[in-house]
């Protein structure tokens, strides 16, 4: 039913939005529309002044996202077994025992922060210095966004979604978490400030272009197309 409704819907707008790339191929591959009417217009999020990496927490990552399978937080802990790195996680969900239970078989210390005020994540960002996402699927990930914005390294699953967002080893990091260790890529940046540096500031300045001003100006140049 979904499918025959897009196609309806695409057919007869003046302008369909989608959140990112693989949305947009997935409609034009899989239902055989017309690229002209699909436009990407991607999830905005606040944007402020950039944040030195000095003072943040080195020796402790940050995830955000729903207790869920999706977001592979078991994968994160299994990276992290018998080393020195910790993990905080926001976000509340139905494996918080399972989390905790696997984190101490795991020996990684944890800390569930449950759900925050968005003014408060945006905050707490700024507190980390690397951002952790292993997520198996995403759409268009807000969470990498609001990272990327609060100067955080952000190291990320090599999944579409992600490498939509992220240039690897220009504005973040993208791993296979398959062959790849996490451990090693945090205490590699942790021994090269100056590679840390740069990936933290083009992490910044390449979020700028989801600020909600320029989501914004998108959006009313979307009004007078279709106005036309």
């Amino acid at each position: 039913f979904f499918k025959y409704l897009t196609k309806f819907c695409v057919k007869y707008a003046h302008l369909y939005t989608v959140t990112s790339e693989n949305e947009k191929l997935e409609l034009i591959n899989n239902l055989n529309l017309n690229s002209s009417k699909i436009q990407v217009r991607s999830n905005w999020i606040p944007f402020t002044k950039y944040k030195e990496l000095n003072n943040r927490l080195d020796k402790i990552v940050l995830g955000v996202g729903r207790l869920e399978e999706q977001k592979n937080y078991f994968s994160t802990i299994e990276h992290l077994a018998n080393s020195d790195i910790g993990f905080h996680v926001v976000g509340e969900g139905s494996l918080k025992s399972k989390l905790l239970d696997f984190s101490k078989l795991k020996n990684v210390k944890i800390k569930l922060l449950g759900s925050l005020e968005n003014k408060d994540l945006q905050e707490l960002y700024k507190k980390y210095k690397y951002y952790v996402i292993f997520s198996k699927y995403e759409g268009n990930s807000k969470s990498i966004k609001e990272a990327l914005a609060a100067g955080c390294i952000v190291i990320a699953n090599n999944i579409p979604s992600s490498n939509e967002i992220i240039e690897k080893d220009q504005n973040g990091i993208l791993i296979d978490i398959d062959k790849e260790n996490l451990v090693d890529v945090i205490n590699k940046l942790n021994g090269n400030k100056s590679i840390a540096k740069k990936l933290s500031y083009n992490a910044h300045k390449s979020a700028e272009q989801y600020s909600l001003n320029n989501y914004v100006t998108k959006e009313l140049s979307d009004y007078f197309q279709v106005l036309k």
